[in-house]
């Protein structure tokens, strides 16, 4: 049996990002995230003012663009270096599905991610599911660094 705190609503955890938990958060993004040489075909998560990815500074569109797999995307953004498990992912996004559908679903997102993004854009590492930041940027990243590098008025503008 999952517990509420593993069950929040679908999409509901991406509706509002608390600027207090994101402050309070001491994870500003992966370790190596600017110190590594990025591909031409980079991809931005920005989850403020409406969750939307670009690929080369376009929007996503398709079935790239799909809720479901924003919010995947959105979420190991948010995860940064810690990322999450796959049945954490899974509770998040199907509360109300039995265990087994819900990670096979998930299981099939992830594939289609990576086939449809980058083959190596979601990394499976220590029973954790991460982004890799050589592939991916995102405003939360920048929000994070700012705020911890006590830069508040660029923390702002993101």
């Amino acid at each position: 049996m999952r517990s509420k705190a593993l069950r929040p609503s679908s999409l509901g955890v991406l509706a509002v990002v608390s600027l207090t938990e994101v402050a309070r958060r001491p994870i500003v993004g992966p370790r190596h995230h600017t110190a590594i040489t990025r591909p031409s075909a980079m991809l931005r998560i920005r989850v403020f003012q409406g969750l939307r990815v670009d690929r080369d500074r376009e929007p996503l569109s398709g079935a790239s663009a799909q809720p479901r797999r924003l919010a995947i995307l959105a979420i190991l953004a948010w995860a940064g270096d810690r990322g999450v498990t796959r049945d954490w992912l899974a509770a998040c996004l199907w509360p109300e599905a039995d265990h087994a559908h819900a990670r096979h679903t998930l299981c099939q997102l992830i594939h289609l991610l990576r086939r449809d993004l980058h083959p190596e854009l979601l990394r499976d590492e220590g029973g954790a599911l991460r982004l890799a930041p050589a592939l991916v940027t995102s405003d939360l990243w920048d929000f994070r660094r700012a705020y911890v590098e006590d830069r508040l008025s660029e923390a702002l503008s993101v």
